[in-house]
């Protein structure tokens, strides 16, 4: 049996997430969760949720929940990571990081980014030189 409902609430201290949910009025069931292998999320309350079970709600699996307030419009091939209050795109062969406060780019051969607002700038000694179209960035690795 496939249904659809309304997220209440998640409790995320498990292996599997279990999803407070609402499929009838006041009918509530908690939903276990399988996330797929290098992506968690919590969803938030009023999210839809896909279900599916044997035809005993007493054992409900979610296949899918989406935030209804997830970003629209997308261009064909893009891939989109939304909070809320942020959002990571992949567009093409570029990646577009939008209404973040500080972005820190941490890698094993780089670790020397943060942007703050609309002026880009770099924490730290100069230990490194990057030519952009916003001008040369200079910085040093600070471990922060």
């Amino acid at each position: 049996m496939i249904s659809v409902g309304k997220t209440l609430g998640v409790n995320d201290t498990r292996n599997l997430q279990h999803i407070d949910s609402e499929f009838f009025r006041d009918e509530i069931v908690t939903v276990k969760r399988i996330q797929p292998y290098g992506l968690s999320s919590n969803p938030p309350r009023g999210s839809t949720i896909l279900t599916v079970s044997s035809g005993s709600r007493d054992s409900m699996f979610a296949i899918s929940v989406q935030d209804n307030e997830r970003p629209k419009n997308l261009n064909p091939g893009d891939v989109t990571l939304y909070n809320g209050k942020s959002t990571v795109k992949l567009r093409g062969e570029k990646i577009l990081v939008n209404d973040v406060d500080i972005l820190k780019v941490v890698s094993d051969l780089l670790d020397f980014l943060v942007v703050e607002g609309a002026n880009p700038t770099v924490q730290g000694k100069p230990l490194f030189s990057n030519q952009t179209k916003l001008g040369t960035l200079r910085g040093q690795l600070d471990g922060k």
